[in-house]
């Protein structure tokens, strides 16, 4: 296949020049290597103080593997060339000259900067104390190469690449063997379970940075075994080379190295780091299980403790507080309405479901089928479309990145079938495949050259996204109205500060949209690390998300609160379609969230609507009420970040509006120093915002009507390196604010959305207030459109008993959008409705409860739907049910 072709060249492309390299001087890659080189310091013992690894004891014959001093990725020493690491260095890594420290990539790409070799590029050198995770980075580009070098080998049985992967392995074996485990005595001092890895400060570094360790030895085991610890570099070693000392120990010994460095790491696993929830347990289980694989059978160790042993530990448990058996750990995450991970969808959640398949799927080809068996961990690789745009990305809500499905779950399914001659799932698995932009062929364990298939299958269709998806663990509703093309579909998020979900963050009640292709309102996910400022002081407060800050307070960590969904159309049945759906142009969510902090008690209520307006175009409509329980509302702020390039605020007819200097009071909201004040006014008139991506020419258009007592400011928020498009992830995201003073229950926050360009023109021309009298409860605004005729006409009521008079309409009820061209009525919308009466027009269930109903007006008909027997009265004669 080309794909595979393609692999193997750029392989050899990556890999043949440090091997070249290697052949002529091998102390010159390997005495790049984080190690302990130097006699007397070559440490055992590391124990930590906070988040560092600060004192160091111990002193081995042979050289240790260097571990990290910090624990936060932020700050930390990037990934050099081989030629500009420091042979037989003390810890000190270079870095280009001028450049910050940033984040190290933990899930980094197989495109390895080792071999980026002859870069003319000035490097500074960094001391070791200063370097965060950087030594790790090292060896895990070590560990990588040999397994690399070790495909090679496999696939072309040249004993170059063979050698290398050898070397690497075992320095790193080696010295690992004569290692423990981090704060070795922390148990036996704290009786407490503890984090601390084997050779990583946590135990998920060791799983993140050497989890194909045992995969190159297994490659290379016959190798190991018959040739290389019979060679002369063995035997005699290279003078004047630390990495290469003489061995008189023997072949035997030299393998026993192996098995005492598996078996410490998959022990550190077991009785240290997470236990039966979240991914802690799963991201260590990752290399516990690969290296236990890689051992011999049980009888093959004095212990009794080979591959059947520990497999049925990591797989059957039993389940302790450090210890998550895989059956017990899928029980205890994966919904059984919905089949989704517990925690934060777009990385943590869809991580963990992959992790559990592909763990599934290993077991399988080492004779364990736990995929056939279990109904539940079938469920699981097509779960994520519950949470996706219709471009493919997953929500961001919580600690995470936008980042597209993670397919290997669903090639491993699709592999799995096919085996199986399951034709019918192997259909709906390569169905599936369609959610992705492309196939993901390469990661870092290649799984894709030993068992995907060669092609996907071809099916019939494209699979469908539910109109309206639901998860209470995430307490998070997504609305979508779809497209045959992606850039024409309309979606958002309405997420709340979920109790149940793991790397929630305090967001309050916040909302994402989509259109004209790209997720234009964002979600900010976490910032450069858990400890970081922007992380604590910004990113999980409610100034980085959008939503509504009462009296400028933010929701806490530790008192998260669920959304409580009041009503909804089409209906949300957790982890299924919608029973049925009234409108192809309409779609509602109306929602609770009681926001309470040991500084606030408030409650508040949002909808977020869609209306189509053309093949193409559509707006959002997002009400916000929020009070503060006791009646001491200060003032309440609405916050709505729109990811892009520039922005102008304008007044209703599109004129620049000229704004003062005064600036946002950065003490007035939690996390509100991030926002950089570009304008600000009072205005109590409609005014436009206009948000341009700088993205194919794409924009959202925000439409405020008039309003009273409040101030807009016009802001520069942090920048968004969670977001997807690699143009905007460094610059300031654009964020508009609005004050409210006083109470904004009665007083709603009413802002309509309309993405266009990219192939789409803006339909909307402004939005008002109609000439109405006040009614408190009820909500109302008009949308004026582009044509001159067409105009809709939305009323929300915070009671459904409450009668709203609006532009000729009498409504009881919820919800209602009545769109009309001129006179002449278009559609009339209706949800949790009692009655709805104008000119001509008179709406009611038959039994006098309540009902959901559409109606449309075409070629002299009246068309209706409804989840309830209609009683309809109109000056239309002929009246057709849809």
């Amino acid at each position: 296949m080309e794909w595979a072709q393609n692999i193997y060249h750029d392989l050899k492309k990556e890999i043949d020049p440090i091997v070249a390299i290697h052949l002529q001087n091998p102390s010159y890659v390997i005495s790049r290597m984080q190690m302990h080189w130097e006699p007397g310091k070559r440490y055992t013992h590391f124990y930590t103080e906070g988040n560092f690894v600060t004192r160091r004891e111990g002193n081995a014959k042979y050289p240790t593997v260097r571990v990290t001093y910090s624990r936060a990725a932020s700050n930390s020493v990037p990934l050099a060339p081989l030629d500009k690491i420091i042979p037989y260095g003390d810890g000190s890594l270079t870095k280009p000259k001028g450049e910050a420290l940033g984040i190290v990539k933990i899930t980094e790409g197989v495109n390895n900067m080792l071999s980026r070799i002859g870069l003319e590029q000035s490097f500074d050198t960094v001391q070791f104390t200063k370097t965060g995770l950087g030594v790790e980075t090292v060896n895990r580009a070590f560990i990588h190469l040999a397994w690399k070098s070790s495909i090679l080998y496999y696939l072309t049985n040249d004993k170059k690449y063979a050698k290398l992967s050898a070397d690497i392995l075992w320095n790193f074996v080696r010295g690992a063997s004569q290692q423990e485990q981090l704060n070795p005595d922390w148990e036996e001092r704290t009786g407490k379970n503890s984090i601390n890895g084997y050779l990583s400060f946590e135990t998920l570094g060791d799983t993140r940075h050497f989890a194909t360790l045992p995969l190159a030895y297994d490659m290379i085991y016959n190798y190991l075994r018959d040739e290389y610890f019979e060679s002369d570099q063995y035997v005699n070693g290279i003078e004047g080379e630390m990495w290469a000392p003489a061995h008189k120990e023997g072949k035997e010994w030299a393998m026993e190295r192996f098995e005492i460095m598996f078996k410490r790491l998959i022990e550190n696993k077991l009785t240290r780091g997470g236990g039966l929830k979240g991914n802690w347990n799963m991201n260590e289980q990752q290399s516990a299980m690969l290296y236990a694989l890689a051992l011999e059978d049980d009888s093959a160790y004095k212990d009794g403790k080979g591959r059947g042993y520990y497999v049925n530990k990591l797989i059957y448990g039993p389940t302790t507080d450090s210890h998550g058996a895989y059956i017990d750990v899928l029980r205890a995450n994966i919904s059984p309405s919905t089949g989704l991970w517990p925690e934060a969808p777009g990385g943590y959640g869809q991580g963990s479901s992959e992790q559990l398949v592909r763990f599934g799927y290993i077991y399988y080809k080492n004779g364990i089928d736990l995929l056939s068996k279990d109904s539940l961990l079938n469920k699981v690789p097509g779960a994520m479309p519950q949470m996706m745009f219709p471009n493919g990305y997953i929500t961001n809500i919580g600690d995470a990145s936008y980042s597209t499905m993670f397919t290997s779950q669903i090639e491993l399914m699709m592999a799995y079938a096919a085996e199986k001659k399951d034709t019918e799932k192997l259909k709906y698995w390569a169905s599936m495949m369609k959610y992705a932009k492309e196939r993901n062929l390469n990661n870092e364990f290649y799984y894709s050259l030993f068992f995907y298939l060669p092609e996907i299958p071809e099916t019939d269709g494209f699979p469908h996204l539910s109109r309206m998806s639901y998860s209470s663990v995430y307490s998070c509703v997504f609305g979508r109205n779809n497209a045959d093309d992606y850039k024409d579909a309309l979606a958002f998020t309405l997420a709340g500060f979920g109790k149940d979900m793991g790397h929630r963050q305090p967001n309050g009640m916040t909302m994402e949209l989509y259109g004209r292709g790209y997720v234009l309102a964002p979600d900010q996910g976490i910032g450069q690390d858990y400890w970081s400022k922007d992380t604590h002081e910004y990113k999980m407060n409610v100034a980085a998300h959008n939503t509504v800050s009462p009296n400028g307070k933010g929701a806490e960590l530790n008192m998260p609160q669920n959304l409580k969904i009041l009503y909804a159309e089409p209906g949300i049945i957790e982890g299924e379609e919608p029973e049925d759906e009234l409108s192809p142009n309409h779609q509602f969510v109306d929602a609770v969230n009681h926001f309470k902090t040991k500084e606030i008690d408030a409650e508040q209520r949002r909808v977020l609507s869609i209306v189509r307006t053309s093949p193409h175009n559509g707006y959002f409509v997002d009400i916000f009420r929020s009070g503060v329980k006791d009646g001491k509302d200060k003032f309440h702020d609405y916050i709505y970040h729109n990811m892009g390039t520039g922005f102008e605020v304008c007044d209703s007819s599109g004129k620049v509006l000229k704004m003062s200097d005064e600036p946002l009071d950065s003490l007035s909201g939690k996390g509100y120093a991030y926002f950089t004040t570009l304008g600000s006014s009072k205005q109590n008139n409609c005014f436009q915002v206009d948000f341009h991506l700088g993205v194919d020419d794409t924009h959202m258009k925000m439409f405020v009507p008039e309003g009273k007592d409040r101030t807009v400011y016009k802001l520069h928020s942090l920048y968004n390196h969670r977001y997807y498009e690699p143009s905007l992830k460094k610059l300031p995201v654009p964020a508009v604010l609005i004050r409210h003073q006083g109470e904004a229950w009665n007083n709603p926050f009413i802002v309509i959305y309309e993405p266009y360009g990219n192939g789409a023109e803006a339909m909307l021309e402004s939005v008002y207030v109609g000439k109405t009298k006040c009614q408190e409860g009820i909500a109302k605004v008009s949308v004026k459109y582009k044509d001159g005729k067409t105009q809709d006409h939305i009323v929300h009521a915070e009671n459904p008993t409450l009668e709203s008079e609006y532009m000729g309409t009498k409504f009881t009820g919820t919800y209602s959008v009545v769109s009309q061209e001129g006179n002449t009525l278009k559609s009339v919308y209706i949800v949790n409705g009692k009655l709805l009466n104008r000119k001509g027009l008179s709406v009611s269930a038959a039994d006098g409860s309540e009902f959901d109903a559409y109606l449309e007006w075409k070629d002299g008909k009246l068309y209706y739907k409804s989840n309830k027997e209609l009683h309809i009265k109109s000056d239309v004669k002929q009246i057709v049910q849809m």
